[in-house]
């Protein structure tokens, strides 16, 4: 007998391979994703905006991918002494423009070249809710701390975060037909908007992404939100906050993505990849000892072994040797 609903993850019309490229956008679960896959070596471009929750600044983010022209002095604001983009998390700010313009820039042209040659756009929708900039009438990523006066709240419907989505990745589907695009849900519960709140927006962000899904032939669901709420309702899986996934949580939603999107040679990869992991994140405590030294000796063999077998996977990521 099983004691808890299990939530199955699709298999999808195609499989990541070793050292594929992955652009990554949306919300900060998206992130947890983005780093097992780093760790594993796929080329992967996390969050060039920085972290995003809101559909619609998500969906604008990959209109400016599909053409990433430099950014301008002219689209930086100030505020307290920073340089900021309204398009932009606040990691992007900086006290120099041209430091904050460069590191935008930067970002957006890895993303871009990531894009074009990768094989897999995942997004991570967070709420539905977004904040509107009054003085423009533009939605904006991220506030950067200006006075609340300045915004409107807005709760975005399903039709609009549907038609957003769609237009920006069926622009996305005629010019990298190459691409395909996984979507989902942040488990991650946005509990200032309360209980009814918190679900009412995730039922705008569902109900809209299953609609693109049947409008987008490269679009595909990867149910994370499903894994967390159903097949994980145990507070043992939630961080102290009560909110967030905690790390066997998000080590079983990874395990759940990788039977769902990697390939048989990309399991096999993870699998193999693993003693070499734990090897180059151990820190003795004699590292001089001859027990280290020999140690050391056979995992540099398997260091050679795994590069020969799996030359694809992106090695430059790889700081254990």
């Amino acid at each position: 007998m099983i004691f808890r609903t299990v939530v199955d993850a699709p298999k999808h019309p195609f499989a990541l391979e070793p050292g594929d490229g992955i652009v990554h956008l949306g919300s900060c679960f998206s992130q947890h994703m983005a780093s097992q896959l780093k760790k594993h070596l796929f080329r992967v471009a996390e969050n060039p905006f920085g972290t995003s929750f809101n559909p619609v600044s998500i969906a604008q983010q990959i209109e400016k991918l599909l053409s990433p022209k430099p950014y301008k002095p002219g689209e930086l604001s100030f505020h307290r002494g920073m340089f900021f983009s309204f398009d932009h998390h606040s990691v992007f700010s900086h006290p120099d423009k041209d430091q904050c313009l460069a590191g935008i820039n930067r970002s957006l042209s890895r993303a871009g070249r990531t894009l074009a040659t990768g094989k897999l756009l995942m997004i991570t929708l967070g709420t539905a809710h977004a904040w509107k900039h009054k003085k423009s009438g533009k939605l904006v990523n991220n506030c950067h701390r200006l006075p609340g006066n300045e915004f409107e709240r807005v709760l975005l419907p399903v039709d609009e975060i549907a038609a957003e989505l769609t237009k920006s990745l069926l622009k996305l589907q005629k010019t990298h037909p190459h691409l395909h695009v996984l979507l989902s849900v942040s488990p991650v519960r946005h509990w200032r908007d309360g209980a009814m709140g918190n679900l009412r927006s995730k039922s705008h962000l569902i109900a809209a992404v299953h609609r693109v899904v049947e409008d987008v032939e490269q679009a595909h669901y990867f149910p994370s939100y499903e894994i967390m709420m159903d097949d994980l309702r145990d507070y043992r899986f939630y961080a102290d906050d009560l909110l967030h996934p905690n790390e066997l949580a998000v080590q079983y939603i990874w395990e759940a993505f990788a039977a769902s999107v990697l390939s048989k040679k990309s399991r096999d990869w993870v699998k193999d990849f693993q003693p070499l992991l734990a090897f180059a994140n151990h820190r003795p405590n004699w590292p001089d000892s001859p027990d280290h030294e020999a140690n050391k000796r056979k995992h540099s063999a398997l260091y050679r072994t795994l590069k020969a077998k799996y030359k694809e996977a992106d090695w430059s990521g790889f700081s254990g040797w």
